[in-house]
């Protein structure tokens, strides 16, 4: 977890895709920093890169890039 990350911050305004286990996501902010909505919301366990971006500046979530 970072609590201001700048490149995260620039990922997440930018909507910069990121690889995760051969998928593009797209990060997007947390209402509250809950998982609502995020892509691996209904797995068993997150990615270790998904939780790191997900639990980093307040709280993110993933979309798949469309």
């Amino acid at each position: 977890m970072t609590i201001n990350d700048p490149e995260l911050a620039k990922i997440i305004k930018n909507k910069l895709p990121i690889d995760i286990n051969g998928k593009q996501f797209i990060v997007e902010p947390s209402k509250g920093g809950k998982c609502d909505g995020c892509y691996f919301q209904s797995q068993l366990t997150c990615p270790v890169k998904a939780v790191t971006y997900c639990t980093s500046n307040g709280g993110n979530i993933f979309k798949i890039k469309q």
